[in-house]
């Protein structure tokens, strides 16, 4: 009985799975006729974005053709454009090109795609794009009025810019005449609480402003219309932050930047180093499949 139990479990374990792949492989009519027909596709809870794309070695699609093809078979309308920023090749030979979403021309903040390249042909894609924009990229305020809301929001009692040895020597340090820690803010679009949703996304003013007292320094996001502070991203601080990255070969996955002394409550998957980092005080590696 115990056996019969357990056959019928993975009976239904391999039924779920083979469903979920004929789900993620979307076989509907709509790929019959692109570049990505045979390939192995799983989507975002829209449906919209393919997270993962596993092509066929002999049904690769050269890099500089990857995108125009994505956006016919996924329709990312031509609004959209993909910037390569970085490329690096790995211990599997192959050739790792990341991207950054823009639309209309403006970045989208904390957006990547990965495309994993051998012998000229993508065979593996991964990461987030945001499909379904529909926005205005005009601001309405200023970049200075959009300062001002970043300003009162962090409100210090003295900035970095503001101390002239400091920028002297930020422009020894860069070797540059025209360095300077006054913030300047980048348009960008971002997406309140970093939940990457269309409907989350802002036109803003990101800057990034450093406090001598007390000291601090962030990412702001000011919304461009509204001076609505949109996210606020700490650039020193202690403890442990959530948030998410696009790994190379797993897509968007959940991360945690761990500030704490691990040497103190370690996780247990964690374990002592006996080298002793920079001979101070106990490190510590982690191998967590």
């Amino acid at each position: 009985m115990f056996s019969s139990f357990l056959i019928g479990i993975l009976s239904l374990s391999l039924f779920a799975f083979a469903f979920s792949e004929i789900q993620a492989q979307q076989l509907d009519e709509r790929l019959y006729n692109t570049a990505f027909k045979d390939a192995r596709l799983i989507f975002d809870k829209s449906g919209e974005a393919a997270i993962d794309i596993q092509l066929k070695k002999d049904s690769g699609i050269p890099v500089e053709l990857f995108f125009s093809e994505y956006g016919k078979a996924f329709n990312l309308s031509k609004d959209n454009e993909l910037k390569s920023f970085q490329v690096s090749k790995d211990d599997l030979g192959q050739t790792n090109h990341r991207y950054k979403q823009f639309y209309k021309g403006i970045e989208l903040a904390e957006v990547q795609y990965i495309l994993h390249e051998k012998n000229g042909q993508v065979i593996h894609a991964n990461g987030k794009l945001i499909h379904g924009l529909e926005m205005d990229v005009t601001p309405t305020l200023t970049e200075n009025e959009a300062l001002q809301y970043a300003l009162a929001n962090i409100n210090a009692e003295s900035y970095m810019w503001e101390n002239k040895k400091n920028e002297a020597h930020l422009k020894k340090e860069l070797n540059d005449p025209s360095a300077t820690m006054f913030p300047k803010g980048q348009l960008m679009l971002s997406a309140k609480n970093f939940d990457l949703k269309k409907e989350n996304f802002h036109l803003v003013y990101r800057f990034d402003i450093y406090a001598e007292k007390p000291i601090d320094r962030y990412y702001i996001d000011v919304d461009a219309n509204t001076g609505e502070i949109i996210n606020k991203i700490s650039r020193i601080r202690s403890g442990d932050v959530p948030g998410q990255g696009t790994s190379f070969y797993n897509g968007v996955v959940p991360l945690t930047v761990a500030d704490t002394a691990l040497s103190l409550n370690p996780p247990s998957r964690w374990h002592v180093d006996s080298w002793m980092a920079y001979e101070s005080g106990a490190s510590w590696w982690v191998a967590d499949p």
